[in-house]
């Protein structure tokens, strides 16, 4: 008999996904999909703010040069 957390990773294999109805596959795609992209914009927006934070940080030549 397979252990709890065994079966659980049975129940929840991407195969499951193809086994569901057409309406269920697409609403878990857009979830995906909509959950992904927040994801991507918050990276975007956090890279332009690193990018311009490191634009403005003033060089500073080592000493003894």
């Amino acid at each position: 008999m397979p252990s709890r957390s065994q079966s659980r990773l049975k129940t929840n294999s991407p195969g499951l996904l193809r086994d569901l109805p057409e309406p269920a596959q697409d609403a878990f795609r857009t979830g995906v999909v909509d959950g992904l992209h927040g994801v991507a914009l918050g990276t975007a927006a956090l890279c332009a703010v690193a990018f311009a934070v490191a634009w403005l940080v003033r060089e500073v030549p080592p000493p003894g040069r």
